[in-house]
């Protein structure tokens, strides 16, 4: 297998951290933004001793529980990983993570079933670390990395966001001069009557010391 090259395959299942998981001569391939049941033509990116990863070309034969994510960010924005399935398959994909997880890391074989307790799907998250961009024309990009990057995906919307937490993000799209030149992030906290934003200023250098104190 090389990088460059193309195969068709069938998405087995995925694995923890959202990739899809397929196999060419028994070498796996794993898959971003694959689901389960899809048939795709996938390019070869990277390619190690024990399996290789691929993009997807064409989806071939979609998956039933495959959707149009609601989100228009997700695919550049790195926040979300699953948004591409539907929300059954989203939790039954996540016990099975932890399914995985109990025989990889402790050699426990749980065979019962994994009971699952979940909310609604969106709009619950009610703190957010927006990242921050500064620009050449002063209008920073606000909003969380892109996947595997530190460039920031201008986000105007999150879906998860509670609807006060989103308001306070467009209000900073809306007036830019809100943001201090030298913001790198601003913490977003909604609580019962109000939404507090903290900008943090040159704190790269000390980000561990600053998330120690929460």
């Amino acid at each position: 297998m090389e990088i460059g090259e193309t195969y068709e395959l069938e998405i087995e299942k995925l694995i923890y951290g959202g990739e899809g998981i397929g196999r060419v001569n028994q070498q796996a391939v794993f898959v971003a933004f694959a689901a389960p049941g899809d048939r795709v033509r996938v390019k070869i990116t990277t390619v190690e001793r024990n399996f290789a990863r691929g993009v997807i070309e064409e989806i071939l034969e979609p998956s039933a529980d495959r959707r149009k994510a609601p989100c228009q960010h997700f695919g550049i924005c790195g926040g979300c990983q699953l948004q591409h399935l539907n929300y059954k398959t989203q939790l039954k994909a996540k016990a099975e993570f932890i399914r995985a997880s109990l025989q990889r890391i402790g050699g426990i074989q749980w065979e019962e079933s994994i009971e699952i307790l979940a909310a609604d799907e969106f709009g619950y998250r009610s703190r957010a670390e927006i990242k921050v961009q500064q620009t050449e024309d002063r209008i920073p990009k606000l909003g969380f990395f892109q996947a595997n990057s530190h460039e920031v995906c201008n986000v105007t919307e999150c879906p998860v966001l509670l609807p006060e937490a989103n308001r306070a993000l467009q209000r900073l799209h809306a007036k830019p001069k809100l943001v201090p030149k030298r913001a790198t992030r601003i913490f977003l906290a909604v609580s019962d009557d109000e939404t507090v934003m903290v900008p943090a200023t040159g704190e790269n250098s000390k980000a561990a010391e600053i998330d120690a104190q929460g």
